[in-house]
């Protein structure tokens, strides 16, 4: 939400140059520049991110002006300031998602899935961003197959040189893409073989007693009940009933739709993280971690972790990010990673502290250390009511020195990814006078595992809503309109989205139960944790406000809306199709054999 900025200074007399810049992540940054443009150590840059205001990945990424920043600084040996403006940043920004794909699909009588092949043209920009090539390919290939069997996949990615902004890494890296093109897909088989939505979906979803699952595209599904997600969102969201609202809104003049896509995301894979602990005698712990919050609440949950494994309150902890000289290695935020993988090695680090305190209780309390168990913030022989505390044991554990009681690392490498899974329902109607869209209905259900914070987790998943909805109708709005008006009412638009009331986000079964590995968020939390032991957030989000935009790439007439609607009435064995002809080129589906969708 906040542009791009840095500080950049030189320090005469060390040498070194330092970058004060908004990012996702220092170390990545400083390697970046000391590797791959100064040529120097790592240690001679000292970079340091603070507060930041929204990444979403475009902001992991070195951009040329860091670099002019600091050559700059170096030259005239002065500090220099460089911020972005609005204007400025959707010209030299990185931006997400253009692809041109050709999708073939091969089905049997049964309306099973026998093979996919897709074909894709990836735009990459003028010229390379850091990641792009690893987005248009490994980051989103894996993922073509969806939530279906599909025993036979061939996928073939050509990245091309245009002459738009350099495309990279935004909001999913190349996972959308792939929900898009095999949602679509799916949708148009299922037009063209007489099926409803849902029941295509039924017939080809991977079972949830097939997991572990090794997918024809070489991922291994840890986890997941599509069906089960399916049914639940199809309830909630009033489905069934579906043909007697879109009755009524006709007698109102407007076309009713709605429709249905099943995810499954690639998640807390990649680097590994390495997160530091430091104890004072009074109790207070410090943490260092090279992942750093860009709004995400990871303060919050990280401290719920520690608060679980080590019983101290929220005010006894302190986080320390965003600096290449106090932290030692990081990955960084992306690719939902950092309670994963961060969450796995801070509870590693606590556990190491917990076992080196309990030596010293153990001479506190002069019992031999097996007797020694930990819970609750307390140390206690096992069987009586003889204890210390944890701020007690730290006391009589400091140096005489003053320094820290205990100071442990620990690093976590992530031996595979998450697969975060869901199904989401989008109902809709379009005014044929105007062409105005009025998203009136949409619910999620969602399978994240075990939910540490709920809140933030509702504030991941109506940001992400957000931005899902600024896309296509960001699009429409861009037909016919002048820059400046749609700019006015995009900004309205999306203020709108994510300021409007919500319902609640709710858990409504109990968790899918995962493969064991003692990650946080995945399948292990503490003994003792209180977090919420669900795994599905059920999301109804009613009555959201009006989305203004065209409904077509070309402006329609009202008439020929009227027409097309008159015209295109679904026949009584149509009647499980959500989708209506609004009269503009693209409106009829094409063959499930042989679709091409340009996707933004």
């Amino acid at each position: 939400m906040e542009p791009r900025g840095a500080i950049a200074s030189f320090e005469a007399e060390t040498g070194r140059l330092v970058l004060h810049v908004s990012c996702q992540g220092v170390h990545v940054m400083r390697r970046l520049l000391a590797n791959a443009i100064f040529n120097c150590p790592e240690e001679d840059i000292h970079v340091l991110c603070k507060d930041v205001g929204g990444g979403f990945g475009m902001k992991i990424f070195l951009f040329p002006e860091y670099v002019v920043s600091l050559y700059a600084a170096r030259k005239i040996g002065r500090p220099i300031k460089w911020i972005s403006d609005r204007s400025e940043a959707f010209l030299c920004d990185s931006h997400g998602r253009d692809h041109v794909s050709h999708l073939q699909l091969a089905l049997d009588a049964n309306a099973k899935i026998l093979g996919l092949k897709v074909n894709t043209i990836a735009n990459l920009g003028a010229y390379l961003s850091n990641f792009a090539p690893f987005v248009a390919t490994a980051a989103g290939v894996s993922m073509l197959v969806g939530c279906y069997s599909i025993p036979t996949a061939y996928v073939n990615v050509q990245g091309v040189f245009t002459n738009t902004a350099p495309v990279d890494a935004y909001r999913g890296a190349g996972r959308p893409e792939a929900i898009y093109a095999i949602e679509r897909l799916v949708d148009v088989a299922a037009y063209d073989l007489g099926l409803a939505p849902d029941e295509i979906r039924r017939r080809n979803f991977i079972p949830g007693n097939a997991m572990p699952y090794d997918t024809s595209l070489g991922s291994t599904y840890d986890s997941g009940e599509f069906q089960q997600n399916l049914d639940d969102a199809i309830k909630f969201s009033n489905w069934q009933d579906f043909n007697k609202r879109k009755e009524k809104a006709k007698f109102q003049g407007k076309l009713r739709g709605i429709g249905l896509a099943s995810y499954i995301e690639r998640c807390a894979g990649g680097s590994p993280e390495q997160a530091r602990l430091e104890v004072s005698s009074e109790g207070h712990v410090t943490l260092y971690i090279g992942t750093l919050s860009n709004g995400q609440g990871h303060e919050t949950a990280f401290r719920q972790i520690l608060c679980e494994r080590m019983g101290v309150s929220f005010e006894d902890v302190t986080i320390v990010t965003g600096d290449s000289d106090l932290i030692e290695t990081g990955g960084g935020t992306m690719g939902s990673r950092s309670v994963p993988v961060g969450g796995s090695a801070i509870s590693a680090a606590s556990d190491k502290i917990i076992k080196k305190a309990k030596i010293t209780a153990a001479e506190i309390l002069e019992s031999s250390l097996s007797d020694i168990e930990f819970h609750g913030g307390e140390f206690r022989i096992i069987g009586t009511d003889r204890v210390q505390s944890f701020r007690s044991v730290c006391e009589a554990a400091a140096p005489a020195d003053g320094g820290a009681s205990f100071d442990e690392k620990e690093t976590f490498v992530p031996d595979s990814a998450t697969y975060p899974n869901g199904t989401h329902v989008c109902e809709l109607e379009i005014d044929v006078a105007t062409g105005t869209i009025d998203l009136v209905d949409y619910t999620v259900v969602d399978d994240f595992g075990k939910v540490i914070t709920p809140l933030l987790l509702e504030g991941q998943v109506h940001g992400g809503i957000g931005q899902g909805l600024g896309q296509p109708t960001r699009a429409a709005d861009h037909a016919g309109r002048q820059r400046q008006q749609h700019d006015q009412v995009r900004h309205h638009r999306l203020f709108a989205v994510l300021e409007r009331p919500r319902r609640h986000v709710t858990h409504d079964r109990p968790l899918v139960q995962k493969a064991e590995h003692d990650r946080v968020g995945q399948a292990v939390l503490p003994e003792n944790t209180d977090a919420r032991e669900t795994g599905v957030a059920v999301e109804i989000m009613k009555h959201l406000p009006r989305v203004t935009g065209q409904v077509g790439p070309k402006h329609i007439k009202p008439a020929e809306v009227r027409k097309a609607q008159s015209q295109n009435q679904p026949s009584g064995d149509e009647q499980h199709h959500p989708l209506e002809k609004v009269g503009h080129d693209h409106a009829r589906l094409p063959s499930a054999r042989h679709i091409r969708d340009r996707n933004h």
